[in-house]
C-alpha cells in the first residue's frame, strides 16, 4: 500500500514537472506565442530612446560665401538616470518602492546604488572645476534639472490619478494650462498621504524625453574635450555631446537681411512643428527671429532630429535617421554689400554717416537683388546679448529699412 502511494506521488510530481518544463520551453523558444508578444511589448514600453541632434542649414550668398553656419561646440551632458540620485525626494520615493518589494535585499541594494551614484555625481561636480566651472554653479544646474523633472513627474502623476474636474473646468478643460502650484495643491488634497504621493510620482518613468541627456557644461578647447572624454569614460549616463552654435562670419554685414536665431520659447515657435515630435523644439534649441532669412526660411533650415529606440535590454529596436537642415542661397553679393555699408558709414566719405539710411542694388537683366543695405546695423554674433539696447535705440537698427520703410522717389 505504501509503495503504491509513493508511485502515485512520484507520478503526480513528474507530471507537474513536465508541465513546468513545457511551459518554460514555450516561454523561451516559441517567439510567436502570446506571452512572447507581451514580453516584447513590455520591453518596448520600459525601454528608452535617445534623440540625435540635427544641424541647421547654412545661409550662402550668390557666390557660395557662408553668411550663417552652425559651428560645433561640445558639452558635458548628464542623464536624469544619474542626476536623480542628487534629489532627496527621488531617493525617498525609491526607498518606499524598495520596501514594497518582496525581496529582502531590495532596500540594501538600493542604498548601495544610491551611495555609488552620488559618488559619481560628486566626482563630476569636482572634475568640472578643471574645465573652469564653479562647483557650486554645476550643483545648482543639477538641482534645477532635477526640479524640472520632478515637477513634470508630479504633474503627470496628478493627471493620471484623476484631477478635480472643477479645477480643470476653471481652465476651460485645458489641463496643461493649470499652474504647477494649483496642480500640486489638488494632488495633495486628493492624496493627503505623502508616502502614497511619492509612490505615484516614482512610478512616472515612461515619459518621452525624461531621460534625455541635458547639457551641464560647455567645453572650450579641444584639449578640454579630450580630457573630459577620458575623465568620464567609466561613468554611466554622462557623455560628451556636440551642439551647433550659430556663427555669422560677416558680423554686422547684411544683418537685417540674414536675421538671427534665439531660444524657441514663443507660441508661434512651437506651432510650426507641433505635430512632428522630432522636429519640434526642445528646451535650449533655437529658431529664427523675425525679420530676416533665418525666420522666413525656418522650415527649410531647421532639420529634424534622429532617434534611437532601445528596449529594456538596451537592444536597438527602431532607428530614425537625422535629417540635417537644407542650405539657403541668396542673390546677395556679400562683398558688394560690405563695401556699400563701409562707404555710407565712413565719416570721411559721407557727411550724413550717422543718419539712418538704405541702399538697394538690383541687377537689371535678372532682377536679382545684389545688395540690401540698412543702417545702422548690428553684430549678428552679439544680438542675443545686446537685444535690449538695440530694441530701445531710437535709430531702430533692428528694422530693415530697405523693405519696411517708404521713401520719396
Amino acid at each position: 500500500m505504501y509503495d503504491k502511494r509513493v508511485k502515485i506521488f512520484i507520478g503526480i510530481s513528474l507530471s507537474l514537472l513536465l508541465i513546468g518544463l513545457l511551459r518554460l520551453v514555450q516561454m523561451q523558444l516559441l517567439a510567436d506565442s502570446s506571452l512572447q508578444d507581451e514580453i516584447a511589448a513590455l520591453k518596448r514600453q520600459r525601454g528608452r530612446s535617445r534623440q540625435l541632434n540635427t544641424l541647421r542649414g547654412q545661409i550662402l550668398d550668390r557666390n557660395g560665401r557662408v553668411l550663417a553656419t552652425d559651428s560645433p561646440q561640445f558639452q558635458i551632458a548628464v542623464d536624469y538616470r544619474l542626476t536623480r540620485f542628487h534629489d532627496d525626494r527621488v531617493v525617498e520615493a525609491m526607498e518606499l518602492l524598495a520596501r514594497d518589494r518582496t525581496s529582502p535585499s531590495a532596500l540594501y541594494d538600493l542604498q548601495k546604488e544610491v551611495e555609488a551614484r552620488r559618488a559619481d555625481l560628486q566626482r563630476i561636480i569636482d572634475d568640472c572645476s578643471a574645465f573652469g566651472a564653479d562647483p557650486n554653479t554645476i550643483e545648482t544646474r543639477i538641482r534645477r534639472l532635477n526640479d524640472a523633472k520632478w515637477n513634470l513627474r508630479t504633474f503627470i502623476a496628478w493627471v493620471r490619478s484623476g484631477p478635480d474636474p472643477n479645477l480643470v473646468a476653471r481652465y476651460g478643460g485645458r489641463i496643461n494650462s493649470i499652474p504647477q502650484s494649483e496642480a500640486e495643491a489638488d494632488f495633495e488634497r486628493r492624496h493627503p498621504d505623502r508616502p502614497e504621493r511619492l509612490r505615484r510620482i516614482a512610478r512616472i518613468d515612461d515619459l518621452a524625453g525624461l531621460y534625455d541627456s541635458e547639457p551641464l557644461l560647455e567645453l572650450e578647447t579641444e584639449d578640454d574635450i579630450f580630457a573630459a572624454q577620458i575623465e568620464f569614460m567609466d561613468i554611466n549616463d554622462v557623455s560628451i555631446v556636440p551642439k551647433g552654435q550659430r556663427q555669422y562670419p560677416y558680423g554686422s554685414t547684411a544683418a537685417q537681411t540674414i536675421g538671427w536665431v534665439g531660444p524657441a520659447t514663443q507660441d508661434h515657435d512651437t506651432d510650426l512643428f507641433e505635430h512632428d515630435r522630432l522636429a519640434s523644439y526642445r528646451e535650449g534649441e533655437v529658431c529664427g527671429r523675425r525679420p530676416g532669412v533665418e525666420y522666413v526660411c525656418e522650415a527649410i533650415l531647421r532639420g529634424r532630429r534622429g532617434e534611437l529606440v532601445y528596449d529594456i535590454d538596451r537592444k536597438l529596436i527602431r532607428q530614425s535617421q537625422t535629417v540635417f537642415g537644407q542650405d539657403v542661397q541668396l542673390t546677395l553679393d556679400i562683398e558688394l554689400q560690405r563695401r556699400i555699408e563701409n562707404y555710407i558709414t565712413d565719416r570721411t566719405l559721407n557727411p550724413n554717416y550717422l543718419a539712418p539710411s538704405s541702399v538697394v542694388v538690383i541687377q537689371v537683366r535678372t532682377g536679382d537683388i545684389l545688395a540690401l543695405v540698412s543702417t545702422p546695423t548690428y553684430d549678428l554674433n552679439r544680438v542675443r546679448y545686446d537685444y535690449g539696447t538695440l530694441r530701445n535705440d531710437p535709430n531702430e537698427p533692428l528694422w530693415n529699412r530697405a523693405i519696411s520703410q517708404q521713401y520719396l522717389p
